[in-house]
């Protein structure tokens, strides 16, 4: 989402600086008015750069069109005075439209690279809650290498030249998967441990995962901060068909019907659909996921967790 918005901010420096260079190889004397419009148009799209920028370092994604339109106006009411201010003459007025123009040729170059490369290679990702624990702690700030499971073609679901499919315990960063801009979640970007693939039967039984009938072993990178373990109780899901269960949690509305605690520490069996996979976190009493939410569609995968960068004392691998 922030890649995109970028890309649209760089293209719309990109035809605000084609239209400049027309106008100045023109070599006709700007006015004080158009010169200060022109340099409103410009101060109102670093103001919305600006917004983007904030907006995504703080992990917000609703209210976007606010923050961007305070952004916009903030700017151009900026620029509009500023042009006014300096364009007391003809060459004061040219002076100031060609340093915009040199500006302008930085920043959309700069910013479609970025956007380019956010879509299809690196993203810096900072994570939101403690749900990875012990892994990845709140404030982390990390990589995502996004061409590990293939180069998303845009506006569509297909993705080319993968290295590889998802494999089992693999850190992945994905949208949370839901369309509906009502669900608090919506446009979020969460990372969790895939610890099933598509077709695979998951079971939880006292918090240990079962994976097609066998436990999957030992997790050195997990955390039970909860030494209590919750049973299935009469009356939840044992009046719940398997049929039942299984088509309450592909929808999503498992956690609709039983108690938190029981889906936490006693959980299916499911199998996870074609095209999805199932996901948990790592801080494993206190993590949100496919347990409560259902199956992670594949479409809403953004990439492979990298490496932490920062804090410098935590540079590391993610495994």
């Amino acid at each position: 989402m922030t890649e995109a918005r970028l890309f649209a901010i760089g293209l719309a420096l990109w035809f605000y600086k084609v239209i400049l260079q027309d106008f100045l190889r023109r070599k006709s004397k700007p006015t004080r008015s158009l010169t200060a419009l022109l340099h409103a148009s410009f101060w109102c799209l670093i103001g919305v750069l600006l917004a983007v920028t904030m907006h995504a370092y703080l992990g917000n994604v609703r209210g976007f069109l606010r923050v961007g339109a305070i952004g916009a106006a903030v700017g151009a009411i900026f620029g509009l005075f500023s042009g006014l201010i300096k364009a007391d003459s003809a060459k004061a007025a040219k002076d100031t439209l060609t340093l915009d123009l040199e500006w302008a040729q930085t920043a959309s170059s700069a910013i479609l690279l970025a956007a380019v490369i956010m879509y299809t290679l690196l993203q810096a990702f900072k994570i939101p809650s403690g749900s990875m624990q012990p892994t990845l702690y709140e404030g982390d700030h990390l990589f995502v290498s996004k061409f590990y499971y293939g180069i998303r073609i845009p506006f569509t679901q297909k993705r080319i030249l993968a290295l590889r499919q998802v494999r089992q315990k693999d850190v992945v960063v994905f949208q949370f998967p839901t369309d509906d801009p009502q669900n608090q979640q919506y446009g979020k970007d969460f990372i969790k441990r895939a610890l099933a693939l598509p077709n695979d039967t998951v079971l939880v039984r006292n918090k240990e995962i079962f994976v097609n009938g066998v436990s999957i072993g030992k997790e050195p990178y997990t955390q039970f901060l909860d030494t209590r373990v919750f049973a299935k109780t009469p009356g939840n899901s044992s009046d719940l068909e398997p049929g039942q269960y299984q088509d309450l949690w592909a929808r999503g509305e498992l956690s609709n019907y039983l108690r938190s605690d029981e889906i936490r520490d006693n959980f299916g069996p499911v199998r996870v659909p074609p095209g999805h996979c199932f996901v948990m976190g790592d801080n494993r009493d206190a993590s949100y996921d496919s347990r409560f939410w259902g199956p992670m569609p594949m479409r809403y995968l953004k990439g492979k967790a990298w490496f932490i960068y920062w804090p410098p004392r935590r540079v590391k691998a993610i495994r």
